[in-house]
């Protein structure tokens, strides 16, 4: 009876166990999809301690993704190329950092120097899988073939602005479309909150300035005022006798020779009032001719 007794026992524990083990895997399998959903091709994460000891703590970029696990292609610590390749699982995956490249991401390029490719500032477009090449993109150059590029396509909203249809685009010049219109937002109101309150000092300090009168004027503007209100000095000129108003000379008539007072220099000054007098002398006679003659065509003619 004993062992009659125990059998079952033991079999209602392995029940439990089996029981416990199915709602274990069941949980896991839930958790599983739930961190694989949260996961997408093209994501930014970095990797936990679950994965190979070079590669602890990395960031990576997720190339492919399976039911419980993902193919992650490891970064360098600028994001910028790819260093190796791991297998993590999703619970291995310590968070995720960035989402900004997944498939159907609406971008904006910004921050481009070269020569060629600074002309595509400013212009959005959408992150989109290579036809050759697949997403993500790792481009090797010349210069350094043992270090791949980790690079994007992107298809411009603009073509014909842009100048191409598409091109591969280092992540570090992406900014999400989202995140930079609010920006722009953020600065734009800004600039209105400094101009409401620039005009706002204007205008409380005219009302001081109204309130408490025009300021006083410096030294020099004094200065310039008393010389503005003070009427101009006029130096007065010795006034000189015109031509006309010389003195004229006497018209008295004196003895020839002597002068009034019987001098021979006073005679000499006289000189011009009598060579006037001389002048008017015959105009004077030939005045009375018109009645001279009458009298000597008059009939006493004869006598």
């Amino acid at each position: 009876p004993t062992v009659a007794s125990a059998e079952p026992a033991r079999d209602g524990v392995v029940a439990v166990a089996t029981a416990a083990s199915a709602r274990q895997g069941v949980g896991e399998a839930s958790a599983e999809k739930a961190a694989k959903k949260k996961f997408e091709v093209g994501d930014v994460v970095v990797l936990g301690p679950a994965v190979p000891t070079e590669f602890r703590l990395s960031p990576a970029i997720i190339t492919k993704l399976a039911d419980s696990h993902c193919t992650v292609a490891v970064l360098d610590s600028d994001r910028r190329f790819g260093v190796g390749e791991c297998w993590p699982g999703f619970g291995s995956i310590a968070y995720l950092e960035s989402s900004t490249l997944r498939l159907g991401t609406r971008v904006v390029v910004d921050g481009m120097q070269g020569q060629r490719t600074k002309r595509l500032n400013g212009f959005s477009g959408v992150v989109a899988r290579h036809p050759q090449q697949g997403h993500p993109t790792f481009v090797s150059k010349p210069k350094s073939p043992g270090c791949p590029q980790l690079t994007v396509c992107v298809h411009f909203d603009d073509p014909r602005g842009a100048g191409e249809r598409s091109a591969l685009i280092e992540p570090r010049f992406l900014k999400p479309y989202d995140s930079l219109f609010e920006q722009l937002s953020h600065c734009l109101e800004e600039s209105l909150n400094l101009a409401a309150q620039g005009a706002r000092l204007i205008e409380e300090g005219a009302k001081m300035q109204a309130g408490r009168g025009a300021p006083e004027p410096s030294g020099q503007q004094q200065q310039q005022q008393q010389q503005q209100q003070q009427p101009p000095v006029v130096l007065e000129q010795q006034r000189q006798p015109r031509p006309e108003e010389e003195q004229q000379p006497s018209t008295e008539m004196h003895d020839e020779g002597q002068g009034p007072g019987g001098s021979r220099e006073s005679t000499d000054s006289q000189g011009p009032a009598r060579t006037k007098q001389a002048a008017l002398g015959p105009t004077r006679c030939f005045a009375w001719v018109h009645r001279l003659l009458p009298w000597r065509a008059g009939p006493d003619h004869s006598r």
